[in-house]
């Protein structure tokens, strides 16, 4: 790869979630600089991060994140620049000396999707992004159109730009280090690892566990309906929160459980669910989205209807056997090898280098 300078742009590290985990991968594969608008402290606390190559703008407020990368110029000229997220590509220093490229890890739902996610925010919220919408979509677009190469996390993700973006998309999967995980044992209980929001559907695990006594249900990680889920799981012993957890705390409940559940409806990509399935477990969700790329019914998961996700997830919980989850470990681990970290950054370089 020639010698250029590289900075990556990433929206803000608030949690370690797939797309953070992609540009951490991507940094450091190709010895670049990270400058994000926001830094969780707990990331570090926890040792998910180690912070030596991130540069923060601001702290984070509502539409901060957006007006930080309107105002913000790096001190040194880099000549290679990678967009991250849905905010930076707000960047103001968008000019043809440059080269940008930006990643879409999702098109930013509020915006172009508001009627159908607005639920998923306070009233506040609501009023800002409405009347705030159709100069989003605007600039969000100008500038989309003024970077030299679109990325998509999936063929999902790039049928979703395509509605608005014309010219060409490559999709380049995120990427996961094989060899850092191994097969677990025998599962002792179930998973769900997804933030905690509305449209990750983590109530309807909780409504289905509540009717179980002696099955377990681990739920990590946080979010915006943590206190509301903590409520409804109320005298439910079965039912368990952990909170935010290192990666090897992560990664030893992965190895540990029966399978992993994701209930989100038409999930950009799924980088948890490849989690899941490079330590052979099979995982449970709806087949919709970027999972599509992922799962094959019977093969590495188990699939639920929209219409009827409390009732299918009650009847598989309660009518697959363990050893039945347990007996397609192998199947699991084989499907994800196409998604990892060598192919990945390949195809990058490749576009790096164009």
């Amino acid at each position: 790869m020639r010698n250029y300078k590289i900075a990556i742009f990433h929206d803000y590290f608030d949690n370690l979630g797939g797309g953070e985990k992609l540009i951490l991968t991507l940094a450091e594969k190709i010895n670049s600089i990270i400058f994000t608008s926001y830094f969780n402290k707990k990331l570090l606390k926890k040792n998910f991060i180690k912070k030596n190559k991130i540069i923060v703008l601001k702290k984070k407020f509502f539409f901060k994140n957006v007006l930080s990368w309107f105002n913000y110029n790096p001190k040194k000229n880099y000549f290679i620049n990678i967009l991250s997220g849905n905010y930076s590509i707000f960047l103001n220093k968008l000019n043809k000396k440059k080269k940008f490229i930006y990643y879409c890890h999702s098109l930013p739902k509020a915006y172009f999707r508001y009627f159908e996610f607005k639920e998923n925010y306070n009233f506040f919220k609501k009023i800002l992004i409405f009347f705030s919408k159709k100069m989003f979509i605007k600039y969000f677009l100008k500038n989309l159109n003024s970077v030299n190469h679109v990325i998509a996390n999936s063929n999902y993700t790039k049928r979703q730009l395509k509605k608005f973006y014309k010219k060409k998309i490559t999709v380049i999967h995120p990427p996961i280090n094989i060899n850092k995980f191994s097969l677990g044992t025998r599962g002792k209980y179930f998973l769900s690892a997804n933030r905690h929001e509305k449209d990750k559907n983590i109530n309807k695990i909780i409504n289905v566990f509540k009717k179980f006594n002696n099955t377990k249900i681990i739920i990590t990680s946080v979010g915006s309906q943590t206190k509301k889920l903590k409520a409804i799981s109320k005298n439910n012993n079965n039912i368990i929160f952990t909170g935010l957890v290192s990666n090897n705390k992560y990664l030893k409940l992965l190895k540990k459980c029966i399978a992993t559940i994701y209930l989100s409806k038409n999930e950009d990509f799924g980088m948890s669910a490849i989690e899941s399935l490079s330590v052979g477990k099979p995982v449970i969700a709806m087949n919709s989205g970027g999972l599509k790329e992922i799962l094959k019914k019977n093969i590495n998961c188990f699939l639920i209807k929209e219409k009827s996700v409390e009732k299918d997830l009650y009847k598989i919980i309660s009518e697959k056997r363990n050893i039945e989850f347990f007996n397609l470990r192998h199947k699991c681990r084989k499907s994800i090898y196409k998604f990892n970290e060598v192919n990945f950054v390949k195809k990058f370089k490749s576009i790096i280098n164009k």
